[in-house]
């Protein structure tokens, strides 16, 4: 065969393959399996992640978080998106970690760093509350199961910002939500009225949770 036919041929099935295999090696998985300290609840997260090609930053992300109890799934989230300016899910939530019996905490790395602030959340309902998610920051997610009527539990935040909104008050980056035993509903936002300070420069955050919150 003539070489000079040939060479272009080679370059050509070179750069496919280089190209497949570059495909390949952006795509990423990110896979948790985790059985809360009592064995009632389990968090199962499958994520994909394929960086677009080098001359268009950005990817494109597909994931599904599930909670159960035993086989009833509690809480489940599925996504599938494009983004070309935020950090993928394995990057800005590397921790998935249950902090109690019934607290899962999905966020940053803290290793070396207190967790002085604290976020208290109330049951006032008057009945049991299947889940209540509190997200302390863009990648900090708090969740708590079963949270019975006339219950609280406090649970350990990294540092909470807050910002002015120019006319006075103080916004934090705290909001909540969840659903009751009976499929009702809720949602919310802490503002400064909710907040404590204390002299060492932590923080406690309350989060009272009402019957006429329900929808």
């Amino acid at each position: 065969m003539n070489v000079r036919r040939l060479l272009p041929l080679v370059i050509i099935v070179t750069f496919c393959v280089t190209g497949l295999s570059c495909k390949w090696l952006s795509r990423k998985s990110y896979r948790v399996d985790k059985v809360s300290p009592t064995g009632t609840y389990r968090v199962k997260v499958d994520v994909k992640v394929e960086d677009y090609d080098e001359l268009l930053t950005g990817f494109h992300e597909w994931g599904k978080i599930e909670v159960l109890k035993g086989t009833e799934i509690v809480n489940s989230h599925a996504w599938d998106f494009n983004d070309n300016f935020e950090s993928t899910f394995i990057e800005g939530t590397p921790v998935i970690k249950w902090e109690g019996n019934n607290v899962l905490r999905m966020g940053k790395r803290h290793e070396g760093l207190p967790f002085l602030d604290q976020v208290a959340v109330s049951n006032d309902t008057g009945e049991n509350l299947k889940y209540v998610s509190v997200t302390c920051d863009k990648h900090e997610q708090l969740t708590i199961f079963d949270l019975a009527a006339a219950n609280k539990i406090t649970m350990r935040a990294s540092p909470v910002s807050g910002w002015s909104d120019g006319n006075g008050s103080i916004n934090y980056s705290i909001g909540y939500g969840g659903t009751s035993e009976t499929g009702k509903n809720f949602s919310g936002v802490v503002d400064e009225r909710q907040r404590t300070a204390f002299a060492d420069g932590s923080a406690r955050f309350q989060i009272i949770i009402r019957r006429e919150d329900l929808q």
